[in-house]
């Protein structure tokens, strides 16, 4: 018996037979597709290899930063981040170059950080010429950057004294809250004031403060003591080579420099200083 229904399958069978006959696997074009597929992988694999080789070779940081903050979602991957990365690579070139070349020693944290927002700025192209003269303008002035990084590290702990004002260290400085509640940090700063101590009378003393690791570093040994010692009921007192140090629960730090000869050197120092300026305003 035949049935309404068979009729209606047979005419939509009729209707694409000849389409669905015709169909097969366009096997030439799979081929290509796979084969740009691989190729991709491929120049992926090699391109990976490279950046990888790129942020080893790298001078100072890793190019991670660079790498997170380039344009990967459009169709000119080049042209849209080789700059932005070449800069990357010129910012950590700098960086590196200056921490090489032990500059920084005779600098205090004020000056670094000036240095480095610098470069952050605007880090110039990485050239021999423009390497070398930066660096020889920049040592013949490292005496006076020394001189005027004293001068800036004693006028910010001894407040009382006036910018362009004349003025002699005394053997002790009260650091205002130094350290944290708890006694167990520094408060914002107040670490790098006491390195910036440290290295001055470390120079003054015929020591390299460079050479020193980041353990090593003075407000990483006071604040190691202080610790060790803040619940003692015994007087919070204690020594490390250039200072003698009292601590608060407030946070308030007594420094003592127990060094009579190097204070007095500091303040030669500072009387040059002085002397310079005066002498130039007299012009």
């Amino acid at each position: 018996m035949h049935s309404n229904t068979d009729d209606v399958i047979d005419d939509n069978e009729r209707a694409f037979s000849t389409v669905v006959k015709t169909l097969s696997p366009p096997v030439e074009k799979f081929h290509r597709i796979i084969e740009r597929c691989n190729q991709s992988i491929s120049e992926l694999e090699k391109g990976l290899k490279a950046l990888q080789l790129a942020s080893e070779i790298c001078p100072g940081f890793c190019l991670s930063g660079a790498f997170g903050n380039a344009s990967w979602y459009n169709d000119d991957l080049y042209n849209n981040n080789f700059d932005k990365i070449r800069k990357n690579i010129y910012l950590n070139t700098w960086h590196a170059l200056f921490e090489e070349s032990n500059l920084t020693t005779v600098m205090n944290h004020e000056d670094i950080k000036h240095l480095k927002e610098q470069i952050e700025k605007e880090a110039p192209e990485v050239d021999i010429n423009i390497v070398i003269s930066t660096f020889q303008e920049a040592f013949a002035h490292r005496h006076s950057t020394f001189q005027r990084g004293l001068v800036t590290v004693f006028q910010n702990l001894y407040a009382c004294y006036k910018s362009n004002d004349p003025f002699r260290i005394e053997d002790r400085v009260i650091i205002h809250s130094a350290l944290c509640e708890s006694l167990m940090y520094w408060n914002r700063g107040r670490g790098d004031e006491i390195n910036d101590l440290a290295r001055i009378f470390l120079l003054l003393d015929g020591s390299d403060p460079g050479a020193l690791s980041r353990e090593q570093q003075y407000d990483q040994r006071l604040l190691k003591l202080i610790r060790n010692n803040r619940s003692s009921s015994a007087e919070k007192l204690i020594s490390l080579d250039y200072f003698r140090i009292r601590w608060y629960q407030n946070g308030n730090v007594h420094l003592w420099f127990p060094r009579q000869d190097l204070v007095d050197k500091a303040n030669k120092i500072i009387a040059g200083y002085y002397g310079n300026v005066l002498a130039q305003r007299a012009k």
